[in-house]
């Protein structure tokens, strides 16, 4: 009994240690990380949150595999675009996204140019009524911070996301953040104008941001829609009886990942000419992937295709021109509003630093094993000479001997003998 009351007591602080392991990756929004840690650990000592964080993270988990693999033939190839930006260089100094507004922490070179490819793909239900995209793109690792901040600013999407109302009325109406849970969760209220005599559209989104660098390298970003209040106390109820507004679905999700050798552009001969400290500036592949049920029977043809040809390629590119401006201090309302979180981005630059710090890493620790690797090649490729040249020493000797043994010297033959002997 006191060997069972032992082994309970070890087996309650080991679980004890592993929870309070999980809750720390937790609170750094490293979810994946707490997740595999939560599954080794009996089930009657989770609490209702580990549950739950553990239904989240599986969802999490199969977004990312989903992301990892390249569209199969049920989509749609929309384009490809390869695009070059000049832009200034920013040296590798500077400290943090909040502090750039300042000219004394901004050390800006000459203007560069960089290359980015760009793949849309998208699919349409059998019934017409939802259709997913996905978009794959290649940037370069200095666009990474700000490309998450002009995400993260939820409140100004509305100041920079393209509306239309020709050839049909598309746009955000609004676009408000309900709640900030962590650094890395939130939720938003997105209100879109649709073509009349459609009812006007919302969606209540949960955005979720894990960090999986230590694991895999890479960040995602994982998006999906509330419906109620139910799901969420601060989720704003429609009223029954209004037809003004419909509730869509939406779900989504972003992975940002040191871009894998194999997809990698070459470089062109305009790519950083004249910077060698650029030209090693590491590239990132963005791949996002959205589903969205807008509750209509069926999405007409004429919608379908302004929004695949046009509206999703527009986003995208406007998205990259405004995390652009943010790099360059060119959008005065997304700098005011990283000032005033310095801690939350002071957060995500350094986590995007120890991104390509493994980068990095990887690449030395791949250079010193071939390094390690090249003597000992050219060690056994000068034994496989001496060993060679010794065999045809050995090899040429009986034949001579052979030779002298049973044949006699032809004439004319005597002095060229002499000579390899010699």
């Amino acid at each position: 009994n006191n060997n069972n009351n032992n082994n309970n007591n070890n087996n309650s602080d080991d679980a004890a240690t592993l929870l309070q392991r999980a809750n720390d990756y937790i609170q750094e929004e490293c979810l994946l990380a707490a997740a595999r840690l939560l599954r080794t650990i009996p089930h009657e000592s989770l609490t209702d949150e580990h549950r739950r964080l553990l239904q989240v993270t599986q969802d999490i988990e199969e977004s990312t595999q989903d992301l990892l693999h390249d569209p199969d033939s049920s989509w749609t190839k929309q384009s490809s675009t390869t695009t070059t930006s000049s832009h200034p260089s920013v040296s590798s100094s500077t400290t943090s996204t909040a502090s750039r507004s300042s000219s004394s922490s901004l050390v800006v070179r000459k203007k560069t140019k960089k290359t980015r490819d760009t793949t849309i793909h998208y699919k349409v239900s059998d019934d017409g009524s939802r259709l997913e995209c996905r978009i794959d793109c290649i940037v370069e690792s200095s666009l990474l911070v700000p490309l998450l901040s002009v995400l993260n600013e939820t409140d100004l999407y509305s100041s920079w996301i393209p509306s239309w109302t020709v050839p049909v009325t598309l746009g955000i109406a609004e676009s408000v953040q309900l709640a900030r849970v962590s650094r890395g969760h939130q939720l938003v209220h997105i209100t879109c104008n649709v073509p009349w005599p459609l009812s006007t559209r919302d969606v209540v989104i949960r955005a979720t941001a894990v960090d999986d660098i230590a694991a895999t390298q890479s960040i995602v970003v994982r998006m999906k829609s509330l419906q109620s209040s139910e799901d969420d106390a601060v989720v704003p109820d429609l009223e029954s009886s209004s037809s003004s507004v419909v509730r869509i679905d939406f779900e989504g999700g972003i992975l940002f990942r040191l871009c894998p050798e194999e997809k990698r552009l070459p470089r062109s001969h305009n790519d950083n000419d004249d910077d060698d400290d650029d030209s090693e500036e590491d590239s990132v592949l963005v791949s996002f992937k959205m589903y969205m049920d807008p509750k209509m029977t069926s999405i007409p043809s004429s919608v379908i295709n302004f929004v695949t040809r046009t509206v999703i390629g527009t986003m995208w590119n406007m998205l990259l021109q405004v995390a652009e401006g943010v790099r360059d201090g060119k959008r005065p309302e997304h700098q005011t509003a990283i000032d005033q979180r310095p801690e939350l981005y002071e957060w995500i630059d350094e986590r995007i630093q120890v991104l390509l710090a493994s980068s990095a890493s990887s690449s030395s620790s791949s250079s010193s094993t071939a390094e390690d690797q090249q003597p000992q090649q050219q060690q056994k490729s000068q034994s496989s000479n001496k060993d060679d040249t010794q065999k045809d020493s050995t090899t040429a000797k009986s034949t001579e001997t052979a030779t002298e043994a049973t044949e006699t010297p032809k004439e004319g033959d005597q002095d060229f003998i002499a000579y390899l002997q010699s």
